[in-house]
């Protein structure tokens, strides 16, 4: 059985250790970081030239690019937006939700998906989201009832 004088002088220490380990962070110093040894750079060169990877495209692009796929195809989002500014002085939004995706199963996978609606300041509401092929020659939205795909044509039919 350890004694009462023994447990309370294995307190002291751990507190004293606890303590004087906190100093540096209590006076508000901070460390001092060490620098990391430099290495020279290493050159290879080759008798054949080397062609640079062509770089992915960037979010931006991918988006600029299927933004005006889908106001090719689908002028009535457009005539959503006018009607925004028509009636409320709202403003259109378009937001790109999702990209096609090789390793998932689900039905949306296949797809850029861009959600529409309208902005509010602070908040949005949806009108639709809209899903674009990886290949950008088909378009589906999503039922806003059954949350199922239905086709462009099919939508249209709703309007």
């Amino acid at each position: 059985m350890i004694k009462l004088r023994t447990v309370s002088f294995l307190l002291v220490i751990m507190i004293s250790f606890m303590v004087f380990a906190g100093c540096n962070l209590l006076s508000g110093q901070t460390p001092t970081p060490t620098a990391a040894p430099t290495l020279a750079p290493t050159v290879v060169t080759t008798a054949e030239p080397t062609n640079p990877p062509t770089a992915a495209p960037t979010t931006a692009s991918v988006e600029d690019t299927v933004f005006a796929y889908l106001d090719a195809n689908v002028p009535e989002i457009a005539a959503y937006g006018e009607s925004l500014i028509r009636n409320k002085g709202g403003k259109l939004i378009m937001r790109l939700d999702g990209l096609p995706d090789a390793k998932s199963s689900d039905e949306f996978a296949k797809y850029y998906q861009i959600y529409v609606g309208e902005d509010l300041g602070d908040h949005v509401t949806r009108w639709h989201s809209f899903y674009v092929n990886a290949a950008m020659d088909k378009i589906m939205v999503e039922d806003v009832v059954s949350g199922e795909l239905i086709s462009l044509e099919a939508w249209r039919k709703t309007l």
